[in-house]
């Protein structure tokens, strides 16, 4: 706590991540989040940024929370409502062993379109560039390919579907090029 009052006397920006389940089915735990919130508020530390640690999971999200937008919009809301900007920080969606590539680039587009219409969110990241290098790759899990490019640097559906959803929105934005490895803004 010390350091966060210690950090309110410099120009920074407080932030706080969390993750809120990987099909956005804690919604008790929502509630306690920004219970917290508002205890720090009070104290006078309340964060500045929430940043989502948007690890989801194709299969638990269509099965255990088919309305995950609304999830997704409940966070969104409290946020705006806090005054807090909201960051989406380590977005991928792990489309499991049955999983569908066309599935989840809807997710992405999803998340995408929701949390850019609204200005109080201020970044969409994923955690991770191409699917050669993710943090959710293991034995069991070989061939796991939750990212935007695949393990050749080719672009997945779900690159398209984020590409077409930034042409909506008249904001810039930093893009992976899928051959050249590069970061373009557009």
């Amino acid at each position: 706590m010390e350091a966060a009052y210690e950090a309110r006397t410099v120009p920074v920006q407080l932030r706080i991540n969390e993750n809120f389940g990987i099909a956005l089915e804690r919604k008790d735990h929502i509630e306690e989040f920004f219970q917290l919130i508002d205890v720090l508020k009070r104290w006078g530390v309340a964060p500045d940024v929430v940043g989502y640690q948007a690890h989801i999971h194709q299969g638990a999200l269509l099965f255990q929370n088919p309305n995950f937008i609304d999830t997704l919009r409940t966070i969104i809301k409290e946020c705006a409502l806090r005054n807090i900007q909201l960051h989406i920080t380590e977005m991928d969606v792990d489309q499991g062993v049955n999983g569908s590539f066309t599935i989840q680039a809807d997710v992405y587009r999803a998340f995408f379109n929701e949390v850019y219409r609204t200005a109080n969110c201020t970044m969409f990241s994923t955690w991770g560039v191409y699917d050669g290098d993710t943090w959710l790759t293991s034995p069991t899990k070989p061939d796991v390919a939750p990212l935007l490019l695949d393990k050749n640097f080719q672009p997945k559906p779900a690159y398209f579907a984020i590409q077409q959803a930034m042409k909506s929105f008249r904001r810039h934005y930093a893009v992976v090029s899928p051959g050249a490895r590069a970061v373009t803004v557009i």
